[in-house]
């Protein structure tokens, strides 16, 4: 009898059922946004604010934003919120439960969610090359010509 072998990563989920997760606003687009940031970096909302203003959002009333080093799982968001679109900055796929080898700035569907990785907030503000690669992935999310 040949051994099973196992050909991908096994990556520990925690459990986070009894962590009250800080989420800031109402929800009503259905678009969750996820920042992460190293912890020496402040996060400015201004920036994302603007940038979701270009494919009209307003971020306290139509997102759901996590902009905490709180670790959270996809599926737990998906499954306590109604959700259709998802962006992480500065996250990892693993990071949130993903086994994929999810490519910066392309969007992939999940569970009926769209969703996108792409750098850290700070990072795209400091840098026009991300700005653009950002944009371009925003107009395809959105669906803007």
């Amino acid at each position: 009898m040949k051994p099973l072998l196992i050909d991908y990563k096994i990556f520990n989920i925690e459990n986070t059922d009894n962590i009250e997760i800080p989420y800031k606003g109402k929800n009503n687009k259905q678009l969750f946004i996820n920042i992460v940031e190293k912890s020496d970096v402040t996060i400015d909302l201004a920036f994302l604010t603007k940038i979701l203003g270009a494919v009209a959002h307003d971020i306290d009333q139509d997102c759901l934003l996590l902009d905490t080093q709180i670790s959270v799982q996809l599926r737990d968001v998906l499954s306590q919120h109604e959700i259709k679109k998802a962006i992480f900055f500065g996250q990892r796929p693993s990071n949130i439960g993903l086994h994929i080898e999810g490519a910066l700035y392309k969007t992939i569907e999940i569970s009926g969610c769209k969703l996108f990785f792409a750098h850290p907030l700070s990072m795209i503000e400091a840098n026009g090359e991300y700005k653009k690669l950002l944009w371009s992935e925003m107009k395809n999310l959105f669906e803007i010509a």
